[in-house]
C-alpha cells in the first residue's frame, strides 16, 4: 500500500498577531479554530480556509524578537464572491504589479 502525504500546517510568526488575524479571518475569511491568549494578548491562532483540511497557524513574534526566515512565501488563490468575507463588496481586483 503506497504512503499518503498530506499538507499539515504552515506556521506564520507575527509581530502584531491581532492585525495578522484581522487580516486572514475577516479580509480572507478564513475559519477561526482557537486562539491561545497569554493575560490580554493573543499569543496563537489557528485558522483553516472553507473546505479544506489544511491550517495556518499564527504564533506572536516575541517582543524585540527579530525573525529571519530567509524569503519563505506562502500564495494564496483567493476567489472573490459578491460579498467578501466581512460582508462588503469587493472593489476591482488586486493584482500586485510585481510578483518575485
Amino acid at each position: 500500500m503506497a504512503a499518503s502525504l498530506d499538507f499539515n500546517h504552515a506556521m506564520i510568526y507575527a509581530r502584531d498577531l491581532s492585525a495578522s488575524l484581522g487580516f486572514y479571518h475577516v479580509i480572507l475569511g478564513l475559519d477561526l479554530l482557537e486562539e491561545y491568549r497569554h493575560r490580554d494578548r493573543i499569543v496563537y491562532a489557528r485558522l483553516r480556509s472553507p473546505g479544506s483540511n489544511s491550517t495556518i497557524a499564527l504564533h506572536a513574534l516575541e517582543p524585540g524578537r527579530e525573525l529571519n526566515t530567509g524569503g519563505v512565501r506562502l500564495y494564496f488563490e483567493v476567489r472573490i464572491s459578491k460579498h467578501s468575507a466581512n460582508g462588503s463588496r469587493p472593489k476591482e481586483p488586486y493584482y500586485p504589479s510585481h510578483l518575485p
